[in-house]
């Protein structure tokens, strides 16, 4: 990983964020499942994301998107 992630994390319904947290290069954060959150990239950021989920919910859809 290189550069910085800023990861902003979101209670139901708010626009303010209510966590706040800066991810530097050799770092890891992980984020509940269904959290609302959006992550701003420095110019030079490079990063892995991961996805887990429960065997139960193994043919269920990664996402839900906005109709």
């Amino acid at each position: 990983m290189e550069g910085q992630v800023t990861y902003y994390g979101f209670a139901d319904n708010t626009t303010e964020p209510e966590a706040v947290v800066v991810i530097n290069a050799g770092q890891f954060a992980t984020s509940p499942p269904q959290y609302w959150h959006r992550i701003e990239l420095s110019e030079d950021a490079q990063f892995n994301i991961n996805f887990w989920s429960e065997s139960s919910q193994k043919h269920q859809p990664m996402y839900h998107s906005k109709s």
